[in-house]
């Protein structure tokens, strides 16, 4: 047995359309410490069909539901004046204000900025802030409207509006109502014609700057009285025809443009009293979120008519609780949902798997698990914000992890079915014969043994299996042992030789299927443990194997359905000691196989041997073989851990000229 093996970790294509082939170097039973899956959807090629890349380095879970999100989470370590994140606002310079319980704060991409009541602020606890149109900034705390002026002077006494003799940063207004509720502001938005609505405690207000004085008039839309919180205004919407839709725990209000206005309960079809959140989308349809209830989508139309709710979702329908925050959807038209545990992504219209939600919780990768505000920054991330933990980065097409709390510990190859599933072969954690429910075991730190696997992912759930057929060992060389033709058969390296099993869509059919044939030492291989496979362009399988004390090359034939000893072919040595390690194909249909100590070329019948004289590096136990599609301008050969990109030392010597630019990569198995 070789004291090193090389494997490829991620099979694609650069920039150019390159193939290309990263490789590290590990002892024979590797380990790999990650497995992540690509956001951005990036074409590569595998045996010459389009696969989405996919990068592995430490394994996948059971289900979608545990894969970690690309998050980084920010605290007052970070530079926030506090943890509690009141609201989450993007100004049109595209930065980002964080609306905290000690300040406001503003986040530049690098660092954050403080201003506090050492500022000027009225109140430390910031619940809303407002970027106009026209540029101006304001500010709702517990203590009143501020008037934000970045180029002011910062103090820490509160000044109020009628003082014209100063330029302050902050400049606060209050309403006339003395009562503290009323100066506690709870949203802010700008209507189409530049109004200034401001939501308090205590009803609903409109920010009156006709005289010197800038002011907060009161404006009536018959909230209840019987109880305070009914008064307590919690979010703010202007629809398309003009109309403001209120939120508030008492039910949902609509004032008309001209000054009408009527409250919408349960009683009138609305799912629950207590609406917290509201959201016009991309397509001008109105959204609500509740206390109680989940959300729902409502339409209304001009006239007095009551608004008519023709969608809504709750815990019943997969919501983790019916506590929904802040609905947001982003520039992208993602819909999420903040809850009380946890971020939501809500398809409208399902996905391609059929799915409405996508819940997300700490198992997830989030630090908190109440989620109180969401924002978008320029980039396109999703922030979060939470009452007790900071705010959340989630990077937009960043990596999805899988990780071993998810019951897997090792991924040694990836590669895609005739079907689009992305498929697996790796170690997996739990019984010999179970599904592999072990989440709960491997979170809690017990020891679980440790199970070879094939397996499949089909963008929601992973397949665990190994195939029935499979009686034997299925052997320790895992990397490229495993592969599907193209006629749609598979081909299965093992410890106890090399299984083909008939054409199929779905890798997963193997699962029950049975093998076409079982290849071993009477049919031609030298030792029954497969190290490597490749199928070139005449679809034949080219197969590596090895033991501790013999190493074997045949080659399959596909028309004679046999397998043909290729170790005494011409130009060939010994293979005693030198293992064929990496396999690949260029245009000319020439097969080029790395060994422990140098790289040949089989063409026409014959091996030719390259070494260090003709640029192949010395430290092989390295060596990948690459190929090059059509039209890139490179030559169709190179050695991934040296500096031989060609063999053209040879070809000059020979006279031969150069092979021509592949018209197609032809992989490796995974």
């Amino acid at each position: 047995m070789p004291d090193a093996v090389a494997y490829t970790s991620a099979i694609g294509c650069d920039d150019h359309g390159q193939f290309e082939c990263e490789l590290f170097h590990t002892p024979p039973h590797p380990g790999i410490p990650a497995l992540l899956k690509g956001g951005s959807r990036r074409r590569t090629f595998v045996a010459g069909r389009p696969l989405y890349c996919a990068v592995l380095l430490l394994a996948a879970g059971i289900d979608v539901a545990t894969e970690r999100l690309p998050i980084r989470a920010f605290t007052t370590a970070d530079g926030l004046p506090h943890n509690d994140i009141h609201r989450i606002v993007k100004d049109a310079r595209g930065l980002l204000w964080f609306c905290t319980g000690d300040g406001l704060s503003r986040f530049d991409g690098y660092t954050f900025t403080n201003f506090g009541i050492e500022q000027g602020l009225p109140d430390s606890s910031v619940n809303d802030m407002l970027a106009t149109r026209g540029g101006e900034y304001w500010v709702a705390t517990q203590g009143g409207l501020a008037h934000f002026d970045p180029k002011g002077t910062p103090g820490s006494r509160v000044v109020a509006s009628s003082d014209a003799d100063a330029r302050p940063m902050f400049t606060v207004v209050v309403p006339d109502d003395t009562d503290r509720r009323a100066k506690a502001i709870t949203v802010l938005r700008e209507g189409r014609d530049g109004t200034i609505w401001v939501g308090t405690q205590k009803g609903l207000y409109r920010l009156d700057r006709s005289q010197a004085r800038a002011s907060l008039r009161p404006v009536e839309i018959q909230l209840v009285n019987s109880y305070p919180e009914g008064r307590f205004i919690e979010d703010l919407l202007e629809d398309a025809s003009g109309s403001l839709w209120i939120a508030t725990a008492a039910g949902l209000y609509r004032r008309w443009p001209d000054g009408r206005s009527a409250r919408y309960t349960k009683h009138d079809g609305l799912p629950g009293d207590y609406v917290h959140t509201l959201l016009r989308d991309h397509q001008g349809r109105l959204w609500a979120g509740t206390r109680y209830n989940g959300f729902f989508r409502f339409s209304a139309d001009a006239t007095r008519a009551a608004p008519v709710v023709d969608f809504s979702v709750t815990n019943r329908d997969g919501l983790p609780t019916n506590w929904v925050f802040q609905l947001f959807e982003t520039s992208a038209h993602r819909f999420w949902a903040a809850t009380a545990q946890g971020l939501v992504e809500f398809f409208p219209t399902e996905d391609h798997r059929g799915r409405r939600l996508h819940p997300y919780s700490r198992s997830n990768g989030l630090s908190y698990q109440e989620i109180s505000s969401l924002s978008e920054d320029l980039a396109g991330n999703l922030w979060l914000g939470t009452n007790a933990a900071g705010a959340m980065k989630l990077t937009r097409d960043g990596f999805v992890t899988y990780g071993e709390q998810d019951g897997i510990q090792i991924v040694n190859g990836v590669f895609e079915d005739r079907a689009g599933d992305v498929c697996f072969r790796g170690t997996v954690l739990g019984a010999a014969r179970t599904a592999f429910e072990v989440r709960q075991d491997a979170l809690s730190g017990h020891r679980l043994a440790a199970h070879t696997r094939f397996g499949c992912f089909d963008d929601r759930l992973f397949d665990w299996f190994t195939p029935a057929a499979i009686t034997g060992s299925i052997g320790w060389a895992q990397e490229h042992t495993t592969l599907q033709a193209r006629t749609g058969e598979v081909w299965l390296g093992s410890g106890v030789g090399l299984y083909r099993f008939p054409a199929v869509d779905h890798f997963v059919q193997i699962k029950t299927g049975r093998p076409l044939a079982l290849y071993t030492i009477k049919d031609g291989l030298a030792v029954l443990q497969v190290f490597r496979l490749l199928e070139d362009a005449r679809g034949n399988i080219w197969i590596s194997t090895t033991s501790p004390t013999s190493i074997g090359l045949a080659r399959w034939d596909h028309e004679s359905k046999t397998v043909r000893d290729m170790s005494r072919s011409p130009g060939l040595s010994s293979l005693k000691d030198d293992l064929p390690r990496a396999f690949g194909e260029d245009s000319a249909g020439d097969v080029w196989i790395g060994f422990s100590r140098a790289v040949a070329r089989y063409k026409d019948g014959r091996f030719t041997f390259f070494t260090a004289k003709d640029g192949v590096p010395r430290a092989l136990s390295r060596t990948s073989i690459l190929t090059t599609p059509a039209g890139s301008g490179s030559h169709p050969c190179r050695v991934d851990s040296g500096a031989l990109t060609t063999p053209a030392r040879s070809a000059r010597r020979s006279g031969s000229t150069p092979p021509r630019k592949a018209s197609r990569a032809t992989a490796p198995a995974s």
